[in-house]
């Protein structure tokens, strides 16, 4: 578990005294189980911090307005602390022939914070919905919560 000593404690006491392993049909359950499946987030100043410090453009203005991006406000952290996902999406609409046909896609992103380093996770444009790239991202980090590495 990811909580304190007293939430563990009183968690474990929860399961002591009604049943050996979660009900589904339980409150509490259900709450620890939600926390269990929700990654950690840090705001997204974090992650250009990072950015700038590995000497990086990808938040620069110019480069997000050349690509049509726009970025999440909040990106999912890795449990070793190492690492961020975030969801972003483009639309291509500078040229004659535009990707996608013109239409926003979503990608997600990872950010090693210590090198600053971004890279895409799967393809980019991957995703048709915000929903879609956003479940891709918080899964990413779960991933790795449990992993420790990428």
């Amino acid at each position: 578990m990811r909580h304190g000593p007293m939430r563990e404690a009183t968690f474990a006491a929860h399961m002591d005294g009604h049943h050996p392993t979660p009900d589904p049909a339980c409150g509490l359950c259900q709450n620890e189980q939600a926390d269990a499946e929700a990654p950690k987030t840090i705001p997204m100043s974090i992650v250009q911090k990072a950015s700038t410090r590995g000497d990086y453009h990808w938040f620069d203005a110019e480069t997000l307005m050349y690509f049509g991006s726009r970025v999440e406000h909040v990106a999912y952290i890795s449990g070793d602390g190492e690492h961020a996902f975030f969801v972003t999406s483009e639309q291509d609409t500078s040229h004659r022939h535009p990707a996608w046909n013109g239409e926003r896609r979503w990608s997600v992103r990872r950010c090693d914070l210590l090198a600053g380093r971004i890279t895409t996770v799967g393809e980019f444009g991957q995703y048709p919905d915000w929903a879609t790239a956003d479940k891709r991202a918080r899964g990413e980090a779960l991933i790795h919560a449990w992993s420790g590495h990428l």
